[in-house]
């Protein structure tokens, strides 16, 4: 039995020293396109990808995925017009993400970061249409990137912080 428990600890072991490299990859090149349906970021050099999913979960291989931003919410119908997009990079990125503000004034337009449990972690003033926000010294998980003009709530993107 000892003898047992003793091979079991070694497995245990060697399965964590080969797993702790898993996110590092040399890839030759990458960018970013983008087009009228859409953009996408893209790497050269990776040798394998796929994507395994079942009824509960997906399984996102590869470099390609430090982030995960969507629009949670346009909150007034009267500031329907207004055309604001979040985008990633570098990509892949570990430290920071770029608000890129566009077919809106400026003036009174600021942002603030939440986290999930509401908490707001920093506030600042938007001052040019791409705003660079660092999150390198904050922990993994889901945060809310509030954009508000003259203290009015205008949209919501859900940000997800995956290293």
């Amino acid at each position: 039995m000892k003898k047992m428990l003793i091979a079991l600890c070694w497995c245990f072991l060697g399965l964590g020293a080969t797993t702790a490299f898993a996110q590092q990859g040399n890839i030759a090149a990458g960018g970013n396109a983008s087009g009228s349906g859409g953009t996408a970021s893209f790497s050269i050099g990776q040798v394998f990808y796929s994507s395994p999913s079942g009824t509960t979960h997906k399984l996102i291989q590869g470099l390609q995925q430090p982030y995960e931003i969507s629009v949670v919410s346009g909150l007034d119908k009267s500031l329907a017009g207004i055309n604001l997009t979040a985008s990633v990079y570098p990509n892949p990125s570990v430290d920071k993400f770029t608000l890129k503000v566009e077919n809106i004034s400026l003036k009174g337009l600021n942002y603030g970061l939440f986290d999930s449990q509401g908490k707001q972690i920093l506030q600042s003033k938007v001052e040019a249409d791409e705003s660079a926000v660092e999150v390198g010294g904050l922990p993994n998980g889901a945060y809310l990137l509030k954009v508000y003009q003259d203290n009015l709530e205008i949209k919501i993107f859900k940000i997800i912080k995956v290293f």
